[in-house]
């Protein structure tokens, strides 16, 4: 996947000095870091003595720009705009999922196409 993001240039400098100094392209070096970054996060999350809760307007601000980041057409459940670890620590899911449905129909993001054999809500992004 390619993304486009504007960084820093002392970022961007210091990627290119670490990338030359460690023999790699700076593409591998970016790569590299992001990798070291998000294994870092995660072990950060997984040690967390107090489990996290993620409160209703939480969730909802998750979800809403998620959805609103996706492709036209796309379809998707509720549960598919959080990782796994988002998604444990949504406090209600089901309470969650209801006022998900009533706010992005109501902004116009998706509709509601059918649901899962589970019984989830599909969702179609508008």
């Amino acid at each position: 996947m390619q993304v486009l993001v504007s960084l820093p240039d002392a970022l961007v400098i210091a990627m290119m000095d670490c990338a030359r100094a460690n023999g790699r392209s700076l593409d591998d070096q970016i790569l590299e870091s992001l990798s070291e970054a998000t294994t870092a996060a995660r072990a950060a999350l997984a040690s967390t003595s107090q489990p996290v809760t993620l409160n209703l307007e939480e969730t909802l601000t998750l979800a809403l720009t998620r959805a609103a980041a996706r492709a036209q057409g796309d379809r998707f459940e509720f549960a598919h705009l959080f990782l796994s670890p988002e998604w444990s620590a949504v406090a209600n899911t089901r309470a969650a999922g209801r006022s998900f449905r009533k706010r992005a129909e109501k902004l116009g993001l998706v509709s509601l196409i059918g649901r899962s054999v589970s019984r989830h809500a599909i969702y179609q992004r508008r």
